[in-house]
């Protein structure tokens, strides 16, 4: 890029001015590109799944540029907060897309109950604006949802086996949560395999299940 003249630019960004770009690059007419590696502004990575559905652009010389899918590049502008990304995620909707691609990848992305959270707020933007309807909305919220009731759980187990009223009594302390709360959150928990429950006596105890590969 620089034999093209392009010069780096000296704000590559952080301690809360996020991008973090590995450079950013810029020549005198003002066009510029923000290079990353592998991973995106410390958000999204470039799956192998993500690499497959990229098509070959053009090679110059040693370089083969890849253009990513609209699915992916939907899903990349659906996690940020500028306003102008909320205009392409229209355009490329409008243009038609599969949502099940841009779905499983945001579910299979590390952290992928934040991702989730922030692409169903985005996708709720753009309903209300355009009145563009996503079918996975639903999906990606009830995926945030477990996330946030795992993470909440867990401080409580702290990998030992809690009883109902050890349970309920840490909720109601922490977050000020009624016993009602907590059997609703145990039974979705359950269901969602994230915890077990068996009985011992009178007591039903329940214990957080071990991760794969823990």
């Amino acid at each position: 890029m620089e034999h093209a003249g392009f010069a780096c630019v000296q704000s590559t960004a952080d301690e809360r001015g996020a991008l973090v770009a590995s450079a950013i690059m810029e020549d005198n007419r003002g066009m510029r590109f923000d290079i990353f590696d592998r991973q995106v502004c410390r958000a999204l990575k470039l799956s192998k799944d993500i690499k497959s559905r990229a098509r070959l652009y053009r090679t110059f010389g040693n370089l083969d540029v890849h253009l990513m899918s609209p699915e992916d590049i939907f899903l990349f502008k659906g996690i940020t907060e500028r306003h102008a990304d909320l205009d392409d995620m229209r355009i490329l909707a409008e243009a038609g897309l599969d949502w099940q691609i841009i779905e499983r990848e945001c579910m299979t992305q590390e952290k992928s109950g934040r991702w989730s959270y922030m692409l169903g707020t985005r996708l709720m933007e753009l309903r209300a604006e355009s009145g563009i309807i996503s079918p996975i909305i639903r999906m990606l919220m009830d995926r945030a949802d477990m996330d946030l009731l795992t993470y909440a759980f867990e401080s409580i187990f702290a990998d030992g086996k809690r009883t109902f009223k050890e349970i309920s009594q840490a909720i109601r302390e922490r977050y000020r949560y009624s016993n009602f709360w907590t059997r609703k959150a145990l039974r979705v928990l359950i269901k969602g395999r994230v915890i077990e429950v068996r009985r011992e006596g009178r007591q039903h105890i329940y214990r957080m299940r071990k991760k794969a590969g823990s």
